[in-house]
């Protein structure tokens, strides 16, 4: 399941002074069972696609998706060793991002829409980072789902045709709409309801943002925070944290919802404490 059904986010990677400890999140996954990755040039500071070619390089049995349309972060060295100390002085501890609903229609349009040699120069050097002559999905990274008839489409069909993607799309921060129109693959957040009984029977083909997605239900009491406790506990499940982001994700496969879903952390305990929930939660 982990291996079809996840997609491990690496926005969380840093290069520079933790690549060390990137590495070894990365090679967990990876040894854990997950097989496709989603960056983009943006992602840790800047060194994700840096950390995941060290790793993987040319490995055809890993599937990297990565994007175009996002600036590559200045100083990512002196940036990671901020993180890095911040880290250790404050542990890994995050707040609980909220989540907002957006629509596809509050996408602005992105002023590198109109330059293809942007994204040719962004992709180049992608696939220079990630060690590999091509990806699985390329990505227009928070683009609206309008694409067509733009250089932005031109430059992914042209990629997909010239094998240097398998396929290609858009990434955004909205909520999933039916009844957009898009070309291609798309990544986005899902509609709460997706999550409830009745609710959304249709998402994206990559799906983000879906821990923020879920306790917002819980926030709004559409989802009972003592239910989640008995459902948890019925599973054998006593951390309560790692238990309740397995049951966000469960409960979508639940739904049959399609798509893949981005699961993302900085720290292999998590990684393997959700996993062991996920496969709790399926077993009940």
């Amino acid at each position: 399941m982990i291996a079809e059904r996840f997609v491990f986010g690496t926005g969380r990677l840093v290069s520079g002074a933790s690549k060390s400890d990137s590495r070894k999140l990365v090679e967990a996954a990876y040894k854990l069972g997950f097989r496709e990755f989603d960056t983009a040039p943006s992602y840790g500071l800047g060194g994700a696609e840096e950390v995941l070619g060290d790793v993987f390089a040319g490995d055809k049995d890993v599937r990297i998706n990565t994007k175009v349309g996002s600036a590559r972060p200045s100083n990512s060295y002196v940036k990671s060793v901020v993180r890095k100390v911040k880290r250790t002085l404050l542990g890994n501890k995050t707040e609980p991002r909220e989540f907002t609903l957006i629509s596809q229609a509050e996408v602005p349009a992105p002023q590198w829409m109109n330059s293809k040699d942007f994204m040719e120069r962004s992709f180049e050097e992608s696939l220079r980072l990630l060690r590999r002559d091509s990806v699985f999905t390329l990505l227009l990274h928070e683009a609206p789902m309008a694409i067509e008839g733009t250089p932005a489409e031109t430059f992914l069909r042209e990629n997909v045709a010239s094998g240097r993607a398998s396929y290609a799309g858009v990434a955004n921060s909205a909520v999933y709409d039916a009844q957009g129109a898009r070309v291609g693959i798309l990544q986005a957040s899902v509609d709460p309801r997706a999550f409830l009984e009745g609710g959304a029977s249709s998402g994206p083909d990559i799906v983000h943002s879906i821990v923020p997605a879920f306790r917002s239900l819980v926030k709004s009491n559409a989802i009972d925070a003592a239910e989640i406790g008995r459902v948890l506990a019925s599973a054998s499940i006593k951390d309560t944290e790692s238990g309740s982001v397995a049951l966000a994700y469960t409960k979508l496969l639940g739904r049959g919802l399609p798509g893949r879903y981005i699961f993302s952390t900085s720290s292999v305990d998590r990684l393997s404490g959700f996993l062991d929930c996920v496969e709790r939660l399926a077993a009940a």
